[in-house]
């Protein structure tokens, strides 16, 4: 990504069109072109990115994920588990009354503002310009958001609470899938749920081993709530997932229900 257009909202169109081959997209960066994929930012169901990434590949294997019938998807997966990055401490939902955080979509949006807290639509890489100006006071993102977009330079508190995942996807564009030989075919289409492990292993093991060392820095504070503060959270952040369930109740449940399965 980033030789034929920079863009990652571009990324799909690129391969459609066919200026690209192939590309890595980030589904929800379409919004509305991949309405099952909202299932896995639901906070608290994956306690990894490894299994909601695995889940995802075979949720789309059995026909549950729509919006991808224009390309070839060689792996459907999910970012880590997303976690709160502030630059004030926070145990509980009522630590980010009055607070303003980055939301990266409009579902997290919802359930920061159930906790009093206001959600701001920004693009990661303009994280950490804004969190520094004092414009949003944290951000909802995986460890490897304070890395990548140096969020981490300016948050130095950060609460692991399991907030759900992006969906993230490997596509190609059809016309070149289809002038592959056929033992290249077979190679993508039998090896799919593999290609998910083996680029979470390598990429996760040098975002693990980062953070491990930013652990240890005495200017951060990794802060794991105890079991009844969790349910706190667990508690106030249920209504935004019941009302994001009510707005399709049988659509819906069915996916939330399939999710977890493979989970």
């Amino acid at each position: 990504m980033g030789g034929l257009g920079r863009n990652p909202s571009v990324q799909l169109k690129l391969v459609i069109d066919g200026v690209a081959d192939l590309a890595f997209i980030i589904p929800p960066y379409t919004p509305g072109r991949f309405p099952e994929d909202d299932v896995f930012i639901m906070p608290f169901l994956a306690e990894n990115g490894l299994e909601s990434a695995i889940a995802s590949q075979r949720m789309y294997n059995k026909g549950l994920l729509s919006g991808y019938e224009d390309v070839v998807l060689l792996a459907h997966y999910t970012s880590d588990i997303l976690h709160l990055h502030s630059t004030f401490p926070v145990r509980v939902p009522e630590d980010l009354k009055g607070h303003k955080l980055r939301a990266g979509d409009k579902f997290q949006a919802e359930y920061l503002q159930a906790v009093g807290a206001v959600g701001i639509g920004l693009p990661n890489p303009k994280t950490a310009e804004n969190m520094s100006r004092g414009i949003i006071d944290g951000s909802i993102g995986d460890n490897s958001s304070l890395f990548t977009f140096r969020v981490a330079d300016v948050a130095n508190h950060h609460l692991q609470v399991p907030l759900g995942a992006f969906s993230l996807a490997v596509v190609m564009n059809k016309n070149t899938y289809e002038s592959l030989p056929p033992e290249a075919k077979a190679a993508l289409d039998n090896h799919k749920e593999d290609l998910v492990t083996m680029w979470y292993n390598a990429v996760q093991k040098d975002i693990t081993d980062r953070f491990e060392k930013l652990k240890l820095d005495p200017k951060h504070t990794v802060t794991t709530p105890t079991p009844e503060e969790m349910q706190k959270w667990k508690d106030a952040l249920e209504p935004a997932v019941e009302k994001w369930i009510q707005q399709d109740p049988e659509k819906r449940g069915k996916l939330i229900k399939a999710y977890k399965e493979e989970l």
